[in-house]
């Protein structure tokens, strides 16, 4: 009894896995039934009058149905018994082709990773006979060179002496090369601060001396040059930021410079204003000559938006460009030898606060004008 009820349920759970939903029951009006309870399956195992129970008496279902049946109803059933029949036998086929056809995939799965941990083996043997072989090899290095290890590395440090010498016997030469070209100025600064701790270390030695010497005359003869650059009126922005950097960079004091960048920036700044001023000057020409009705051929001056527009677009662009390099070179500036004075950024203030007072009473006075024409 046990047995037929394991035998049910695992029947039951086959189905359901294979996406049956044919519960074990009797005939066709109890194929939709529900999972029977174990009371359930054990009440209708000792039916004698259920096909699928383990107590069926054949004869005596045969009898009951005779009596209780007409004999179209017993044909009737016969052939639903027979397509019943008919439909577990698909069934069942197709349960163990799918099973083996999975049974199949599974061995060709289980063939090919066997193949493939072999090529693995394969492959890992052959990385540690290689690991083996190089290991050997290095061993081999290090017992040959041993004996010489300490003689290579002699060589290697008079190999980096030498290509040093190098550099600083060809350095006049080449400081001279760069120099005599405008856009080399920063290469220049850049080889002589590079050489100037061996120029130092060496300078006992007559040679070295000699060529410390005559790299100083260049390098003077470069200040004088980024000097000159800073003071032409026609030097354009990023030249005269390149200039003060690199003469900082050489160890030009940083008040000096500062007090020389402050003079370029206060003479482009009075440039601006005395363009604005300038048009101030047309304009009370064309109201004068309005009032005398005279219309000789002078030149106009600009109307209120753009005499707003130009002092916008330079001096105002111009002063902010001051302060963001000047700020840049001597109030953020992150050089070890550069001490920061509160005295950088009062020079700084007392020039921004004085032109901005006197474009403030240039805009006051044009637009006063304006008012009154």
């Amino acid at each position: 009894m046990t047995e037929d009820i394991e035998r049910i349920k695992k029947k039951n759970l086959l189905l359901s896995y294979y996406n049956q939903d044919d519960l074990l029951a009797a005939g066709d009006s109890n194929r939709n039934l529900p999972a029977m309870s174990d009371s359930e399956v054990q009440i209708h195992l000792r039916d004698p009058y259920d096909i699928n129970s383990s107590s069926f008496e054949p004869d005596l279902f045969l009898k009951k149905l005779i009596k209780e049946k007409t004999l179209p109803e017993i044909m009737d059933f016969e052939n639903e018994v027979a397509k019943e029949t008919r439909r577990l036998d698909s069934e069942m086929q197709t349960l163990v082709s799918e099973n083996y056809n999975k049974f199949i995939s599974a061995t060709d799965t289980i063939r090919q990773m066997r193949s493939d941990f072999k090529k693995m083996e394969d492959e890992m043997e052959n990385l540690v006979s290689f690991m083996s072989d190089i290991t050997t090899f290095n061993d081999k290095i290090n017992t040959t060179f041993q004996p010489k290890r300490s003689e290579i590395s002699r060589l290697s440090g008079i190999n980096n002496l030498l290509k040093k010498l190098q550099f600083v016997f060809e350095l006049p030469a080449k400081l001279n090369e760069f120099v005599e070209k405008e856009h080399s100025y920063a290469k220049a600064v850049f080889y002589f601060t590079k050489a100037k701790k061996t120029l130092d270390h060496y300078k006992k030695m007559s040679t070295f001396k000699n060529i410390e010497n005559d790299c100083l005359l260049i390098i003077e003869n470069l200040k004088e040059k980024l000097y000159g650059r800073i003071d032409m009126s026609d030097s354009k922005p990023n030249d005269i930021l390149e200039s003060v950097d690199l003469l900082s960079q050489l160890g030009e004091p940083i008040e000096q410079l500062s007090t020389k960048y402050m003079n370029r920036i206060e003479k482009s700044l009075d440039q601006d204003l005395n363009a604005l001023k300038l048009d101030l000057d047309l304009l009370a020409i064309d109201q004068k000559n309005q009032k005398d009705n005279n219309s000789g051929k002078v030149q106009s001056a600009m109307d209120i938006l753009e005499f707003v527009d130009h002092g916008c677009n330079n001096f105002l662009a111009n002063l902010s460009s001051v302060i963001e390099s000047f700020t840049s070179l001597f109030l953020n500036q992150k050089n070890s030898d550069f001490k920061y004075t509160d005295e950088n950024e009062e020079k700084l203030n007392t020039l921004i606060r004085a032109y901005w007072l006197k474009y403030c009473d240039i805009v006051r006075i044009r637009f006063e004008v304006e008012v009154i024409f």
